[in-house]
């Protein structure tokens, strides 16, 4: 899956998205642009909540991980992505695959 959270009480998404990119993968958020606005039908944990992607640039090239967070991550081919779990993910890789 991408790098992803709950927006906490009173936090705009773009500042989850950074704070989340910066507990999932150690790098830091420099410019974000919303494309994709969606709604969860398959994540048990909140059924219903919204999904808000983005494309983004971040400062950084080395990766690191939060173990309480993930059990793996990595930089992957857009073309041979790793197995994802959510349909909204799935969604959005084949998105980025058309260009």
């Amino acid at each position: 899956m991408f790098p992803a959270g709950f927006v906490d009480y009173g936090e705009h998404p773009e500042e989850t998205l950074a704070r989340e990119i910066k507990e999932e993968t150690g790098l830091k958020l420099k410019k974000a642009v919303l494309f994709k606005v969606m709604q969860s039908e398959d994540d048990p944990r909140s059924p219903g909540h919204f999904l808000f992607f983005y494309k983004v640039i971040v400062s950084g090239t080395k990766l690191k991980t939060d173990e309480e967070e993930n059990q793996k991550i990595g930089w992957f081919d857009l073309e041979n992505p790793p197995e994802i779990g959510w349909e909204s993910h799935r969604f959005v890789i084949k998105f980025l695959q058309k260009g």
